[in-house]
């Protein structure tokens, strides 16, 4: 995508909302009250998002030809020594892609079996009698990208320009549903429900923080590179108004995300109260709901849901092209995903909770710290600001410094102390949180003067 385009603000807020909504946000909303959630998610994704945004299109300024992340990191940190971490964040992408896979897959079955019964659809969920349709799907799903993918190799085809029409194409979706949604009757129910704070709803506070932090992670594509594949700002273009794209999209962000989840507060209505929280707060038993009232709507939010995980689908594909000028690790890196998704297919589920995921959480708290560990300490936050203000007449505060060298870092340890250790106690936490922040922060000052000097 070109950074000139006025509407790249709003592509990079959709695709960045596609993905939290490719992965379980809105069970999440609604398994944590709500507002509750959706406020602490805002404000992480406010904290997060500003200085990796500003930092990420600089960086696309600045170094347009890099495309994969152990390019990325071996430029910013001055050393080959780090590159094989790259391999994780290559393999978390594949595992997040077959999550994606299989989701679209059980979308886009459900709603070729619904549309010819849209008069007589049921609430009962989906069930398999074998597996047949869903491979034919899947098969179907493969040689799409299979195509698009070699199209892509061969410089045919431009995927950037798919995800820049499905991403317009879900908001004017957005747009239709939330004007057939205000004709639904008692629809305020659901939006009052929203905001009101249900002191019966019990929940661990600290699994709350956790996956609202995770969700803002996800905002920000997990990992720079993620991101900053998609923007693309050619070095020949005009210094791009950086502050203002950054603020912009996360902006957009936020916004997408607040509609789609109050249109679908407002679908339940007065059924807000049937769904048990702790139980039945997964998508496939909230959107059974929707259907049985109200199916039009219902299958136009499919329709969004297939279009945000496609979007999602496509950014790891875009990734994934680029990691390698091998044909065959392009074709292996494709594979993979397709048959961790027919592994889930043949597991006999029909629905993947993403917040039991523990593991791969994990994983992404770890993938985030340690871009941002590259950027704000091996790189060196001071230069990267130094830079933009020589190189893009963009002056930053000593605030974006501060946030990607102690903040961020901060906020993430704490968290994520929390949520492995569950029954830790509130100020064993936060002393925690200080030594192992005073180790990341000797640790960047090692490793900046080893690896790399302050040249400017």
């Amino acid at each position: 995508m070109n950074i000139k385009q006025t509407s790249i603000s709003i592509i990079i807020g959709i695709i960045s909302s596609s993905i939290c909504f490719s992965f379980g946000f809105f069970s999440s909303v609604y398994t944590y009250n709500g507002w509750s959630f959706f406020l602490t998610y805002t404000i992480l994704t406010l904290i997060f998002s500003l200085p990796v945004s500003l930092t990420t299109i600089f960086l696309e300024k600045k170094y347009p030809t890099i495309t994969t992340h152990t390019q990325l990191t071996k430029k910013l940190s001055n050393t080959s020594k780090l590159t094989p971490l790259s391999l994780l964040v290559t393999g978390t992408l594949l595992i997040l892609l077959s999550i994606i896979l299989f989701e679209v897959s059980t979308y886009i079955l459900d709603f070729f079996d619904n549309v010819p019964a849209i008069d007589r659809l049921s609430e009962s969920p989906i069930v398999y009698d074998n597996n047949l349709i869903m491979y034919s799907i899947l098969g179907f799903i493969f040689l799409i990208i299979a195509l698009l993918a070699i199209s892509a190799v061969r410089g045919k085809f431009n995927i950037d320009k798919i995800l820049e029409i499905l991403s317009h194409t879900s908001l004017y979706l957005l747009v239709i549903l939330v004007l057939l949604t205000v004709r639904v009757h008692n629809f305020h129910i659901g939006v009052e429900s929203f905001f009101n704070l249900s002191p019966e709803i019990s929940y661990n506070f600290k699994n709350m923080l956790a996956m609202a932090t995770i969700y803002a992670i996800l905002s920000n594509f997990i990992s720079i590179i993620l991101y900053k594949t998609i923007i693309e700002v050619r070095s020949n273009d005009p210094c791009p108004n950086i502050k203002s794209t950054a603020i912009k999209s996360v902006i957009y962000t936020i916004i997408f995300s607040f509609v789609l989840c109050m249109v679908t507060y407002a679908l339940i209505g007065k059924d807000i109260s049937s769904i048990n929280f702790s139980t039945d707060a997964q998508a496939i038993n909230i959107f059974s709901v929707i259907k049985d009232n109200n199916p039009g709507q219902y299958l136009v939010l499919e329709v969004i849901y297939i279009t945000l995980n496609l979007i999602t689908l496509l950014v790891g594909i875009n990734y994934l092209v680029k990691i390698s000028k091998n044909s065959t690790f392009r074709l292996v890196s494709l594979i993979i995903p397709f048959v961790m998704a027919i592994a889930l297919v043949n597991s006999g589920i029909f629905f993947l909770d993403f917040s039991d995921l523990f593991i791969l959480h994990i994983v992404i708290f770890y993938i985030f710290l340690f871009d941002i560990f590259v950027v704000g300490w091996l790189y060196d936050a001071q230069r990267l600001s130094y830079e933009m203000m020589k190189e893009a007449n963009l002056k930053v505060s000593a605030f974006f410094n501060i946030f990607l060298r102690i903040v961020i870092p901060a906020i993430c340890i704490y968290i994520l102390l929390g949520y492995i250790f569950n029954n830790l106690n509130l100020l064993a936490q936060i002393a925690v949180t200080i030594i192992l922040l005073v180790i990341y922060i000797a640790k960047g000052s090692y490793f900046k003067k080893r690896f790399n000097q302050r040249r400017f």
